[in-house]
């Protein structure tokens, strides 16, 4: 049902471990190194994808946490978790929920309201009705640039 990585357990063994054991959940714990720890959360991912993880220990710094998501982590406590927030994280995750403190899943919701800015979605192509090429002329058109200008 859950397995927990020990501080023995070399990183690079998480993936297998999770695997042979045939685990719904893993915890991993924090080492201080994000690469390492992003790392990790890949080689589980990888080698069993049904699995998963709960990361703890992390700090409030967002990058790290989307480094940790785009491994695909499914939640994440702060260091000062309690005991109580840790059984109740793990209980969620292994139902299916996600975790994540409130100041990180709000740093998550301003990265995708951002993106889709930045990038139009697909649905607005059918919204609109209008070709994924007329979408990139719309911002041309509408800072007044002529025929010739858009063209070249």
């Amino acid at each position: 049902m859950l397995g927990l990585e020990e501080e023995a357990q070399p990183l690079d063994d998480s993936a297998v471990l999770a695997k042979s054991l045939k685990v719904q959940t893993v915890v991993l714990t924090s080492r201080g190194l994000p690469e390492r720890d992003a790392l990790a959360i890949r080689k589980i991912r990888t080698s069993a994808p049904e699995v998963k993880i709960l990361f703890l220990g992390m700090s409030e710094d967002e990058q790290e946490f989307f480094q940790y998501v785009r491994a695909g982590i499914h939640g994440c406590l702060l260091r000062d978790a309690t005991a109580e927030d840790v059984l109740a994280a793990v209980r969620t995750v292994h139902a299916g929920g996600a975790v994540c403190p409130g100041a990180l899943c709000l740093a998550l919701f301003r990265y995708f309201e951002h993106e889709t800015a930045v990038f139009p979605s697909a649905n607005m192509s059918r919204e609109m009705g209008l070709t994924r090429r007329e979408q990139q002329l719309i911002p041309l058109i509408a800072r007044g640039m002529t025929n010739k200008e858009i063209a070249g």
